[in-house]
């Protein structure tokens, strides 16, 4: 489900660069400010509009010129919106959130079309991934899958750092 207005979206695709970050920045300072209140509902809906910004923005190119910024801005806004489900109880929900940007970064590793940049974004960003998603996972029991997470990043991170570094 869409959070973003057409409005605020068309807003965003127009920005600059750094005007479209500064956007998802306010986005994330009032879901923190809601979340310190324990707003979590209100925190969930500010947090998922600023991943949709930076889906958004990934999407059609805006962020070009600061290469990257979008897999930390999806990674960052996912992290808070999965800490906001969980506090909230739907633990099953705040997992979800964090297979998905886990699997985009996997994905960008493995892709042969990522440029060099993006896969050394991605890889940086793949420890904290793997720490948030597999405390999520074995907050809620999944072990079996703690450890099959576990193993395919590791795969991942070998394989996408050979083909950086050789």
């Amino acid at each position: 489900m869409s959070q973003l207005c057409q409005h605020h979206r068309q807003q965003l695709l127009k920005a600059s660069p750094s005007q479209a970050k500064d956007q998802w920045q306010q986005l994330m300072q009032h879901g923190h400010q809601a979340h310190e209140y324990e707003d979590f509902q209100r925190a969930s809906l500010f947090f998922s509009s600023a991943l949709e910004a930076a889906e958004l923005l990934e999407e059609h190119n805006v962020m070009d010129s600061l290469s990257g910024d979008f897999l930390q801005m999806q990674f960052l806004a996912s992290h808070n919106l999965s800490a906001c489900f969980a506090a909230q109880g739907i633990a099953a929900k705040a997992a979800e959130v964090l297979q998905h940007i886990h699997g985009k970064l996997l994905k960008v590793c493995e892709s042969v079309t990522s440029s060099r940049m993006e896969r050394m974004g991605a890889l940086g960003i793949l420890d904290n991934s793997l720490f948030s998603l597999t405390s999520c996972l074995g907050n809620i029991g999944l072990l079996d899958e703690v450890y099959r997470v576990i193993r395919e990043t590791e795969q991942v991170a070998r394989v996408t750092e050979r083909g950086l570094w050789h």
